[in-house]
């Protein structure tokens, strides 16, 4: 009898124990304000599913060998003149390829071109510049910028990447995981205890009004120092993100000098330097704030010294990630501590990127649209489709062409004088039509004016 009671015991302290462990892990209930921050502002690391969700990534994948159609336009609305950028690609796989580029300005062709892919030639056809193709094979570039006598060769890339917008915000699912998880920890180690806490607060999303729980963390103008400088310090010895950040800066055909992980590594460790510098006060300066309702997240606000918020918005039913800012003061852009941390998206009023891929898992549509606060509009749309199969473009087997790293050096740089004698004519014909088409818009404006 005495070994069933205690068996009895045994059982009801361990359903005890398993209840007070799925209160602890799964509801907010037993955690104090510091938990349900962290809980809660880790869930902006969710947002990158936009780019890692498994049907975007089978057609990314799916490039490699199959025929697909890439349709994109890039769309600069500045001042009411708008700048329109198409490229429209087939491809019979990754590398063989062919885009045709057009240029308009205010419905007025600029430019158009093409660009092809085949194995590790790159190709540009402008009929402005030459009848026929310029290809060079794509490695060892620099070489050929050495046989030009082209000055500081290192601001050159040695090899060009051909990849897409996706691929770029790309990060695999376990490196999410170990920058969110790392950085967490660092900040959790460096931030007091006493400088979390909660508030109640009604705050408006696409025009709905919620009444959120806030969990909120503040920190002075010295606590923020101590905190950018440690991330820094952090960054400049992580060998594991410094490699993601190379990779991601590689596939954008920036220069290898600003690639290198040393040099990436140096970089961050002179800016936690520079920090020591910096003068600081105790005096309040920056609030996360992470907004929360019925156990959601609902936004999160990065507030600077109460004039001025960041608003990070993720909804996970449109597959979208927002940023949105407040116009920030003169005093605020002008202070050390911003330059260190936030001062390069000080002019971007609001960011919406979003991807949606079809029933058929067989296209996939990204949008980014990008508003700054000198009233500059930039919108990106592009289109990407699997097909069964494409005609095959022999546009640049059937034209004239010409591969640069094949030419002797004397001609090489007969070629290369010719080019750079013909890029100014160019330049300047382009640039005429466009300061006609701006005159006679700004004629059509005042005459609307006057009428």
């Amino acid at each position: 009898m005495k070994k069933k009671v205690i068996i009895i015991v045994i059982i009801i302290l361990l359903l005890i124990a398993a209840a007070i462990g799925f209160l602890y892990f799964e509801t907010d209930t037993f955690k104090n304000n510091e938990q349900k921050f962290w809980k809660y502002a880790q869930k902006n690391s969710e947002s990158s599913n936009i780019f890692n969700d498994e049907n975007i990534q089978s057609i990314k994948n799916r490039k490699a060998n199959s025929s697909y159609r890439v349709n994109s336009t890039l769309i600069v609305n500045k001042d009411n003149n708008i700048y329109n950028i198409s490229a429209n690609t087939d491809a019979q796989n990754s590398n063989d390829l062919i885009s045709f580029v057009d240029v308009l300005y205010n419905d007025t062709p600029i430019i158009n071109f093409n660009v092809i892919k085949k194995s590790n030639l790159i190709g540009l056809k402008q009929d402005d510049l030459a009848n026929g193709y310029i290809a060079i094979k794509n490695n060892n570039i620099q070489e050929l910028a050495k046989d030009l006598e082209i000055k500081d060769v290192t601001n050159i890339p040695n090899n060009i990447n051909w990849t897409s917008y996706i691929e770029v915000m790309y990060l695999a699912p376990s490196d999410v995981k170990y920058i969110t998880e790392t950085y967490v920890e660092l900040l959790q180690k460096q931030i007091n205890k006493d400088n979390y806490s909660k508030e109640e607060s009604g705050i408006k999303i696409d025009d709905v009004i919620h009444t959120a729980t806030g969990y909120k963390v503040s920190l002075t103008e010295r606590e923020t120092k101590e905190v950018i400088q440690k991330l820094y310090k952090q960054l400049s010895e992580d060998s594991r993100t410094l490699n993601m950040i190379s990779s991601k800066l590689k596939l954008l055909n920036l220069p290898s000098k600003y690639t290198e992980i040393n040099y990436l590594s140096n970089r961050f460790s002179e800016q936690s330097s520079k920090l020591d510098s910096v003068e600081a006060s105790d005096n309040p300066y920056i609030e996360i704030i992470a907004y929360t309702e019925n156990g959601e997240l609902l936004q999160t606000n990065i507030k600077i010294k109460n004039d001025r918020a960041i608003k990070l918005i993720y909804s996970r039913e449109k597959n979208q990630f927002c940023i949105q800012q407040e116009k920030i003061n003169k005093s605020a852009s002008d202070e050390s501590i911003y330059k260190f941390g936030l001062e390069y998206l000080k002019n971007i009023g609001q960011v919406k990127l979003s991807n949606e891929t079809s029933e058929d898992k067989n296209k996939v549509s990204s949008k980014a649209y990008i508003e700054l606060f000198d009233k500059t509009v930039i919108e990106y749309n592009s289109r990407t489709e699997i097909c069964e199969s494409i005609e095959k473009n022999t546009d640049f087997e059937d034209s004239t062409r010409i591969i640069l790293n094949e030419l002797t050096t004397e001609n090489l740089k007969k070629l290369y004088k010719a080019i750079q004698n013909e890029i100014p004519k160019i330049y300047q014909k382009k640039k005429a039509i466009i300061s006609e088409n701006y005159e006679d818009l700004q004629n059509s404006e005042n005459q609307s004016d006057e009428t």
